[in-house]
């Protein structure tokens, strides 16, 4: 089969060709390229002839799918796969790939950071003290004892959710289904209004496709206290982000 890594990953080139080599011993042909792009007439010739396509985070549109009558698999060394053309994929048979698992532990540890950061006005006290003042009116909150709203409680949700007990806080949750393990660890399963209203703290956590993109909608926003620290990890597009900036600049909802 021809095989194509179409954009850099990270990987020295020594690493790539390394594991490349057990491939070209068994008969196929292996093509890396070090440059990223987006054009699609670029991306189109890349994929030319190829049988299977690796990409990272790399734009894959469905123009390039159907313009390539050769491709089986994509695979995907990322999370998320919508930034590729997923409906042409379904409609040439050809199997989609992604590293799904990879980056729990960061993404849910990211937020904790996020939150910490929010809480205890670290960016603001940091340019404050770099100007000369001190940390007058800059004191924080603490995690502890506040309520945690996971709105989508997969894999990096539930992690999030452990890290949140563990720092003191009340975890509740709005997923589509329940699990034992969620349920064992005490999350209470509530509606999107509850959530949305009752947490003193909301993280996001879909995946974006079709059916969430701007599944945070003003009216939902407006459900949220005035004080709310609101932490998207996941997708920009799956919260309407004009209608959290009317939040934020009319200062009538969202504080962070």
């Amino acid at each position: 089969m021809n095989i194509s890594l179409l954009e850099p990953i990270g990987v020295s080139k020594e690493i790539i060709e390394d594991l490349a080599a057990g491939l070209k011993e068994q008969g196929h042909t292996f093509q890396y390229y070090d440059t990223k792009t987006t054009d699609i007439d670029t991306l189109k010739k890349r994929s030319t002839d190829q049988d299977i396509i690796m990409i990272a985070n790399n734009p894959y549109p469905a123009a390039v799918i159907e313009a390539t009558p050769s491709l089986k698999m994509l695979s995907v060394a990322f999370t998320g796969i919508d930034h590729i053309g997923v409906d042409a994929c379904k409609e040439k048979s050809v199997m989609i790939c992604n590293s799904a698992g990879y980056s729990n532990e960061t993404v849910a540890e990211l937020i904790i950071g996020m939150t910490i950061s929010a809480l205890r006005n670290m960016t603001r006290a940091n340019v404050t003290v770099r100007q000369g003042g001190t940390s007058a009116g800059n004191g924080g909150r603490e995690i502890a004892g506040r309520t945690v709203g996971i709105i989508g409680l997969g894999k990096i949700g539930l992690r999030t959710a452990q890290l949140f007990q563990a720092f003191g806080a009340k975890v509740i949750a709005y997923n589509r289904s329940t699990s034992e393990e969620a349920l064992q660890m005490g999350i209470e399963y509530k509606s999107l209004e509850e959530v949305l209203s009752l947490s003193d703290i909301v993280s996001l956590n879909m995946p974006l496709n079709p059916q969430t993109r701007g599944f945070l909608s003003e009216d939902k926003i407006a459900l949220m206290k005035k004080d709310t620290i609101f932490i998207n990890c996941a997708r920009g597009p799956i919260a309407d982000n004009a209608a959290l900036a009317r939040a934020l600049n009319e200062e009538v909802n969202l504080c962070k």
